[in-house]
């Protein structure tokens, strides 16, 4: 008997599996072909013409606007005893005390441009540099912090023995007074 279980079980298992395969979740048919467009005869590429990127560089001048933040007052307090550590001699004191106010704003130029300014009377020149393009990328509006990081620079290529470079940086620092 169990034979004959096992039998009609293969049986209908057959029998399933062949009904199914007649069967199919995607369209057989294939889509219609559409009418195509013909392609342009004459492609144009851009820009035809366009001014050189020196040239507009060359025109540009900055909107001399000071932007305005409200400082956290533990940064203040920070920048503060920073500067004070500063005119006592005490560099590595004061910049563990900005490095601090920079976990806390780290988007602040300031604060970056002090540790630059720092570094520079520590003679690390090009730690210096790095951490002056940084208070930049965060001094979009303040001019004159813009100016004074680009004189940071000026003043660590030099250092360097980079005069030609050192020059360059001077002159970016005067597309801000």
């Amino acid at each position: 008997m169990s034979k004959k279980v096992n039998m009609l079980a293969v049986v209908l298992t057959v029998l399933a599996l062949t009904a199914c395969a007649d069967m199919s979740m995607y369209n057989q048919v294939p889509a219609p072909v559409g009418q195509a467009g013909r392609a342009p005869a004459e492609v144009n590429t851009y820009p035809i013409e366009s001014p050189s990127f020196e040239a507009i560089e060359d025109q540009y001048v900055p909107n001399p606007t000071q932007s305005t933040t409200i400082k956290n007052p533990a940064v203040i307090a920070l920048l503060g005893d920073a500067r004070q550590k500063r005119q006592q001699g005490e560099f590595s004191v004061a910049a563990s005390k900005l490095e601090r106010a920079v976990r806390i704003a780290p988007r602040d130029g300031e604060i970056w441009y002090e540790l630059a300014s720092i570094r520079l009377q520590q003679g690390r020149y090009q730690s210096a540099e790095s951490l002056a393009k940084k208070s930049i990328l965060y001094s979009a509006k303040n001019y004159s912090l813009l100016q004074k990081n680009w004189l940071l620079i000026a003043r660590s290529r030099d250092e360097q023995g980079q005069t030609a470079s050192a020059k360059l940086a001077r002159i970016e620092a005067r597309k801000f007074r």
